[in-house]
């Protein structure tokens, strides 16, 4: 019988009927796959580790017809720290939406699936913060995430030059200390052509410059970037923004992401 070997995040799974789990997996080899693990949902299945959501794991798939059958599993890092603590869920379901709702079954992403592992250790345990630097740090990872995973699916937001007349920013007549993007163009709005998007939003140019070194950054230089409270909140309302509008639809994970992340709830600290 055909079968094939395919290391995945577990992005989410469901139960699928009185024994059974359908699993949303995202491959390094395949992309996204859709599949069964049969007799998952009862205790002592050999299958149960390795599909925990956000778990990193070698399976063996058989192809099926509309889904693939895991057979067999093994754990790589089982990401448990993710599951067991509020904040670090919250993030890691809001990026697994979005690795999920951007991508097609089985189109190939070596750079997403490497974007997500990468992303999952980064929220990983050992560091001496406090609440709240770690959740500002999560957040700006988060953004991070969702700037890379855009530009790797075709949707990386135009901020070097007007996306209407092709003006480079620093060319433009008229400069403020603030500038106007469109989420239907797609970018930049230089002053004389923001007035035909449909959809705009408005950042200081201090959160421009963030999006901009977040566009460059690896991830061992994302602890270089200061950003003010206010700053980072108009860079997560603009991706959150932008994301919708290439969606067409909000994400299911984004009310949970906001109650660990309001400020009224838990507020982020003045940096820079």
């Amino acid at each position: 019988m055909h079968f094939y070997r395919a290391e995945v995040l577990v992005l989410k799974s469901r139960d699928l009927n009185e024994a059974d789990k359908l699993v949303t997996l995202f491959s390094r080899e395949e992309g996204k796959i859709q599949a069964v693990a049969r007799g998952a949902r009862r205790p002592r299945n050999r299958l149960l580790a390795p599909i925990q959501p956000f778990s990193h794991s070698l399976l063996l798939l058989f192809p099926g017809r509309e889904l693939d059958t895991i057979g067999q599993g093994e754990i790589k890092e089982s990401f448990r720290f993710l599951r067991e603590d509020l904040s670090r869920m919250a993030f890691s379901s809001y990026a697994a939406e979005l690795v999920d709702e951007f991508t097609r079954e089985k189109e190939k992403g070596p750079e997403i699936f490497q974007l997500l592992l990468e992303f999952f250790r980064f929220l990983g345990p050992g560091r001496t913060e406090t609440d709240l630097a770690r959740l500002a740090r999560y957040r700006v990872g988060l953004a991070y995430f969702q700037l890379q995973l855009l530009a790797c699916v075709g949707f990386r937001p135009e901020l070097q030059r007007c996306v209407n007349c092709g003006e480079a920013l620093e060319n433009w007549a008229e400069k403020g200390p603030s500038v106007r993007l469109g989420l239907d163009t797609g970018g930049l709005l230089c002053p004389r052509c923001f007035g035909a998007a449909q959809r705009t939003v408005t950042l200081s140019v201090g959160a421009l410059a963030s999006l901009h070194f977040l566009l460059r950054a690896a991830w061992s230089h994302l602890h270089r970037l200061q950003l003010r409270a206010a700053q980072l909140v108009e860079v997560e309302s603009f991706l959150a923004a932008y994301v919708e509008e290439r969606l067409e639809k909000p994400l299911r994970s984004r009310e949970f992401l906001r109650l660990v992340t309001e400020p009224g709830l838990i507020s982020t600290p003045e940096g820079g």
